[in-house]
């Protein structure tokens, strides 16, 4: 039996909370859960966290950001959403 250690979440590069007998559960996990127990239209969440059109042109011309939404704003890093911000 192999033992759980949390290294191997680790070092393929997935963000993984740690929990009891260093067992972990990686964010993608968390994501699917939402998903697939909750009912969470993982789609319709992104849509509502992407920016319009127009907010994706300034974007492009700001680069790396954080940029207002609506009641929070979103952190821009090589044109990817990182994190939503309150």
């Amino acid at each position: 039996m192999q033992r759980c250690l949390g290294y191997e979440s680790l070092k393929m590069g997935n963000t993984a909370v740690i929990i009891e007998n260093n067992l972990s559960v990686t964010d993608h996990a968390i994501v699917r859960y939402f998903e697939r127990v909750l009912g969470y239209d993982i789609e319709e969440i992104k849509a509502k966290i992407l920016p319009d059109g127009k907010a994706v042109d300034n974007i492009s011309k700001l680069g790396n950001c954080v940029y207002p939404i609506d009641n929070f704003k979103v952190r821009i890093v090589n044109c990817k959403v990182i994190t939503v911000l309150i």
